[in-house]
């Protein structure tokens, strides 16, 4: 049962949704404003789990803005569903006006915000109303008027407590984390491994993801058993210190999340712009240029890398090791590049080989990896093939739910709602002093019923066999 009910779906009319919209629903006394940090693999389910627990809200992010009625029926667009950061502006049980704040940076700043309750994250300033994107990405500027520091009230984790470091005394400069928090695991995050456009092989196994991100690359060779490929480079590439996502494809190869990993940082490839009617130029538009990238649907993909370089040493959540990708979407941007002559031959010397093409692998979510790498859903005129990357199999085995459930494909992680371990706390401000408590049990319940399924993941019912316990740890069968 959850924790609120649900205003019936029509007991606040279209007109009254399309007057809240209008009006801004500005905060009030009585207004709850309510800041959480996660995961971008939690991302997808939870801000389809909001969009259903509010009612007649407003949404302003990163890839524009939205407004919906709410209810278990409501769906959402992309520019909803693949906003890193952004706020929900509406009401929850019918009355209750929230504003609700969010910053999916990475599961390991989900853990740190909760473990350390001083420890304030960056957030989006507005309040969720308005037309088009939010105003700044808080993750990017130096100037503060441009994003909002608090506090977080509860977080979204793709790792296990356990296995990070924020316990005790930890990062420069130190933090003092709690040993404990309270974890509820509410769904399944598939992982995936994908190469870029025109990738030959269709596989990689544990002991090529160690070698291929302990050296940064490996010959083509190695994934395709032909000696002439020798000649080939394939160059990993990865995400920031503060990402699970890094934690679960890494950890289970026996490498460290926290190692300083060899990743490299293309330089993004010229636009093709638009042909002056403010239309997009892609597929079969007579301008075209196919060593540019092009935008067919929000989506930024293809084009041709001509430089790229390892990533330096990043310090994210208080973890100093080697930098990647701040999302799995600008991850999945890169895996659609095709590598120019100059990319691939960067390593020429090192090798004593010349080299004569080049590829990219790395990890993403289904949700990230199918609309994004592999232009699934949109036709070949939108998205032509020199744009679209490559799945691969993970040790012989495809990235399904049925061989998730089954324990045939190891490389997922849990979706989790981490919060203080004597649960959320009031502020005297609150309609009641359980009220942040019984909004989170809200959203959880939501998210572990019905939304976990959202974007590719798995929700954990009857039919999951299997278990583990650490990121990156064995998977038992239960």
């Amino acid at each position: 049962m959850k924790s609120f009910k649900y205003a019936a779906l029509g007991a606040l009319s279209i007109a009254s949704v399309e007057r809240v919209a209008a009006q801004g629903t500005a905060p009030t006394a009585s207004t709850v404003i309510i800041h959480f940090a996660a995961s971008n693999g939690d991302r997808n389910a939870t801000q389809r789990a909001l969009s259903k627990i509010l009612t007649n809200w407003n949404y302003r992010g990163l890839d524009g803005s939205a407004t919906g009625a709410g209810g278990q029926s409501q769906n959402i667009t992309n520019a909803v569903q693949n906003s890193n950061f952004g706020t929900w502006n509406g009401f929850i049980n019918g009355t209750q006006h929230v504003i609700v704040r969010t910053n999916y940076a990475g599961a390991l700043a989900g853990l740190a915000h909760v473990a350390d309750p001083t420890f304030e994250a960056r957030f989006d300033e507005t309040n969720g109303v308005g037309s088009g994107s939010i105003p700044a990405n808080p993750i990017d500027p130096e100037n503060t008027e441009d994003y909002l520091l608090s506090t977080v009230d509860f977080g979204l984790s793709t790792n296990f407590h356990a296995t990070s470091p924020f316990k005790g005394t930890y990062g420069n400069p130190p933090r003092t984390y709690n040993d404990t928090i309270k974890e509820t695991n509410v769904g399944i995050s598939p992982l995936g491994f994908y190469a870029s456009p025109g990738f030959p092989a269709d596989n990689i196994t544990t002991q090529q993801v160690n070698q291929l991100y302990s050296a940064g690359y490996l010959p083509l060779a190695s994934f395709t058993g032909n000696s002439a490929d020798l000649n080939k480079v394939v160059f990993a590439i990865g995400r920031n210190t503060g990402a699970g996502q890094r934690f679960g494809a890494i950890q289970e190869t026996g490498i460290s999340g926290l190692a300083n990993l060899t990743v490299w940082q293309p330089q993004a490839p010229a636009a093709n712009g638009n042909d002056g009617l403010g239309n997009p130029i892609y597929g079969d538009h007579p301008n075209y240029d196919s060593n540019k990238s092009i935008n067919p649907n929000g989506w930024v993909a293809g084009g041709v890398v001509n430089s790229h370089a390892p990533w330096g040493t990043e310090s994210n959540s208080g973890i100093t090791a080697s930098g990647g990708y701040n999302s799995g979407a600008n991850l999945a941007v890169a895996l659609t590049y095709t590598l120019g002559s100059a990319a691939y031959s960067v390593l020429n010397d090192e090798r004593g080989i010349t080299a004569t093409g080049g590829y990219y692998i790395g990890y993403v979510t289904p949700g990230d990896g199918n609309g994004r790498v592999l232009g699934q859903g949109l036709t070949l005129a939108q998205r032509p093939q020199s744009t679209r990357g490559v799945q691969l199999k993970y040790n012989g085995v495809d990235n399904t739910p049925a061989n998730i459930k089954n324990g045939k494909y190891s490389l997922w992680l849990y979706n989790r709602v981490v919060e203080p371990v004597n649960g959320v706390v009031g502020k005297l401000t609150d309609p009641s002093p359980t009220f942040r408590q019984e909004f989170v049990d809200t959203l959880k319940e939501q998210i572990l019923e019905t939304d976990a399924a959202t974007g590719g993941g798995i929700l954990l019912d009857d039919t999951l066999k299997v278990e583990r316990f650490e990121d990156g740890g064995i998977v038992t069968f239960k």
